[in-house]
């Protein structure tokens, strides 16, 4: 039994690579923020990257420099892993995102580490028939499959086959203390170049994908502008695809209403002058983004994808609309505006939301109870029902 255990319960985190998504920003706090004298921790990246360079993550690391899974090189890679895994004698190997779920799954098999869980983190957007294949072949090696959605549940349920039994459900967590400052918003807003008078809706989306569908946001925002000119936008993120939505508000006759403010590491000062937050995704998991807006009191318009609706309608956090219907978003936003009253209740009952449910607090105490109950799983019935899953 895990009480008579000498050591620590060891565990090995194996992703494609650390970039600045919102699973890499989970993961990272999930190793951050872990019982170091319970659990050791070892972080596996196929790839290096920028972001895993400027962070100090307090545990063993290993980085492969994979740059094909099919290739000699790749073949010496996964010994090289499997001796890793053999030689630290891992008790859980947990992965993220395709190739990790592919690589690492089969080298932990093969390395004979006793527990393996794989993680879906959105709704599979990317599937093809030929990484299905794939997939549901090395899906038969893992033990359990972690999700942060009950939609992305049921959608791995749908076109993997998993069982039901196997798939457990643990929401996203977010520091809360940053959203507990006070701003100067007026400074703020200048340092923008944001009207001291106006409202303001924002979006924060990564710009190297499409599926955010970040153009959305402008086609809504010149709605919006059509019955409503005192609202300016406000685009926090950056990516690839800026340049050609910069373009596109120019199309739209936005420039003057448009802020794009890049890349943030600390978001909350400037969510402080949002007066709505927005999600316009085609396909969303279980949004960081939405977390962020609720810690802050913002009421939230998304659509209607994933596990937003776990958020929003359960929570009454904001207005879902339909996926890529940027009519709705506008509607929703200048209804919004229309009633400030019905704003000020959800930026109470999301803040409350949010400290009660998804505090890394609380989030982390749910993990590590879940490791626990890993240990001491029966492969033949499934975990106890309840019991933080």
């Amino acid at each position: 039994m895990l009480a008579s255990m000498q050591r620590k319960i060891r565990i090995a985190y194996i992703i494609d690579e650390l970039n600045i998504g919102g699973t890499e920003k989970q993961l990272v706090s999930t190793i951050e923020l872990i019982n170091k004298d319970q659990f050791e921790v070892l972080l596996v990246c196929l790839r290096s990257s920028e972001y895993f360079s400027q962070i100090d993550l307090q545990c063993k690391k290993m980085i492969l420099n994979l740059s094909s899974l099919i290739s000699i090189k790749g073949l010496s890679r996964f010994f090289s892993l499997l001796v890793y895994l053999r030689k630290h004698r891992i008790d859980i190997v947990q992965t993220f995102f395709f190739d990790a779920n592919i690589f690492g799954v089969l080298a932990a098999k093969l390395a004979g580490v006793p527990r393996i869980i794989s993680c879906r983190r959105d709704m599979g957007f990317w599937y093809t028939p030929r990484l299905l294949f794939f997939l549901k072949g090395v899906n038969k090696l893992v033990c359990r499959f972690l999700v942060n959605s009950y939609a992305i549940k049921e959608n791995i349920i749908k076109y993997e086959f998993i069982p039901e039994h196997k798939i457990d459900v643990i929401h996203n967590g977010i520091y809360l203390e940053p959203f507990q400052k006070k701003f100067d918003t007026d400074i703020i807003k200048e340092k923008i170049g944001l009207s001291q008078s106006e409202s303001v809706v924002g979006i924060v989306a990564n710009l190297n994908r499409k599926v955010k569908r970040v153009d959305l946001f402008l086609e809504a925002a010149q709605q919006v502008l059509k019955k409503n000119k005192s609202v300016s936008f406000v685009i926090i993120g950056d990516g690839c695809l800026r340049s050609g939505l910069e373009k596109l508000s120019r199309r739209l006759g936005l420039q003057d209403k448009i802020f794009f403010i890049g890349q943030k590491e600390d978001v909350c000062p400037y969510l402080s002058v949002f007066d709505i937050g927005v999600i316009c995704s085609d396909s969303e998991g279980f949004s960081n983004s939405i977390l962020e807006y609720a810690a802050a009191g913002i009421p939230v318009v998304a659509t209607d994808t994933g596990g937003t609706r776990e958020l929003l309608k359960k929570q009454n956090l904001g207005c879902l609309v339909p996926v890529g219907d940027y009519q709705g978003i506008a509607d929703a936003i200048l209804e919004f505006l229309r009633d400030k009253p019905r704003m000020a209740r959800i930026s109470i009952n999301a803040r409350n939301i949010v400290r009660q449910e998804y505090s890394w607090e609380a989030k982390i105490k749910e993990i590590e109870k879940y490791y626990c109950q890993i240990l001491e799983y029966n492969k033949h019935r499934p975990l106890t029902p309840g019991m933080g899953l």
